[in-house]
């Protein structure tokens, strides 16, 4: 769980933030407490708080291109970045690190802005292209990274948290009323609203693109054109027992991507089909040395501690369960 931040000058005039990206930054420490990082320009700034998982030793941020004029900082891991890499290899590119991350300015240089397209992963991303003078964001198809943004005058701010936005100077704190509403609706704020009325959130699966004062936000993946069409025939049964075997084909290849790290991994487990599936998944992939995690709640009926237990002995986990009380929860 890394934190990027950054400040731009739309106008690409020299502008005083050296103070207030790294006071920024101090407010991500939390998400990375491994490493930090800072790329600085008259016009541009960005910062990077690390948890390192993959390339532990050589793959710090910010990460450059080649020729130093692409500059990477990003929250997340790219599940694909094995395959992307060889294909860049062949290419010609010349990597510095092993980390996952250095595939991006790669990428970037051959597809420019639509590079995001052939990422497979969870990521909050910022890269700047010095020679266009282009600054790209993006978040992963789900939106499981997030990033918040500012626009005030000619400053674009953007960070990870809100909290590290609130650091900087000039940014309101005015509440946004209707995303409050839309709140205790709904049980949570739709993007791109966020409790503060000058704050927005980039949506999932969109990037943003900024350059020569211009800001384009579009889309770069839509769940729609993966989904079948209304009004088609119903699933017939042999096509349900093949996209059974597919189901369980996907997320097997989706575990085998997410096992990729340099530091112990382990999975929750709760009484759900999901978690139990993909405990399941891993024991087969790594028997006998699967970690499994669930939490035990004092009242009886809100805990899943049983089905829990039964999955663990089932498949042989280090199974390890965390007593949430009022103690535990405040620590």
């Amino acid at each position: 769980m890394c934190g990027i931040c950054g400040i731009l000058n739309l106008a690409a005039e020299p502008a005083e933030h050296r103070g207030r990206i790294d006071a920024m930054s101090a407010r991500l420490e939390h998400r990375g407490p491994d490493s930090h990082g800072k790329f600085e320009l008259p016009h541009v700034a960005l910062a990077i708080r690390r948890l390192s998982i993959i390339d532990l030793e050589t793959g710090d941020q910010p990460l450059f291109n080649e020729t130093g004029d692409v500059v990477l900082v990003f929250n997340g891991e790219i599940y694909n970045y094995r395959e992307l890499r060889q294909r860049l290899l062949g290419g010609g590119h010349q990597f510095r690190t092993r980390s996952d991350g250095e595939v991006i300015v790669h990428l970037y240089e051959d597809l420019g802005p639509d590079f995001v397209r052939e990422l497979n992963g969870m990521f909050a991303i910022a890269l700047w292209d010095e020679r266009a003078q282009r600054l790209v964001l993006a978040r992963d198809r789900a939106g499981e990274k997030p990033l918040y943004y500012w626009l005030g005058g000619r400053t674009l701010v953007f960070a990870s948290e809100i909290k590290a936005l609130l650091e900087y100077p000039g940014i309101s704190r005015a509440p946004d009323f209707e995303a409050l509403t839309q709140y205790f609706l709904y049980g949570y704020i739709p993007t791109p609203r966020t409790a503060y009325a000058e704050i927005r959130k980039l949506p999932a699966a969109h990037r943003m693109v900024v350059e020569g004062g211009d800001i384009q936000i579009e889309a770069f993946w839509r769940m729609q054109e993966h989904l079948r069409p209304p009004g088609s025939p119903r699933v017939t049964r042999r096509e349900a027992r093949h996209l059974v075997r597919e189901l369980r084909e996907r997320l097997r290849e989706a575990a085998i991507s997410r096992l990729v790290s340099d530091v112990p991994l382990g999975v929750f487990l709760s009484g759900g089909v999901d978690s139990s599936a993909l405990v399941a998944i891993m024991s087969e992939l790594a028997p006998g040395n699967v970690n499994t995690f669930s939490v035990k709640f004092p009242q009886e009926a809100f805990s899943e501690e049983g089905h829990a237990n039964r999955v663990a002995r089932q498949f042989k986990t280090h199974h390890h369960v965390l007593e949430a009380d009022e103690t535990s929860l405040c620590e």
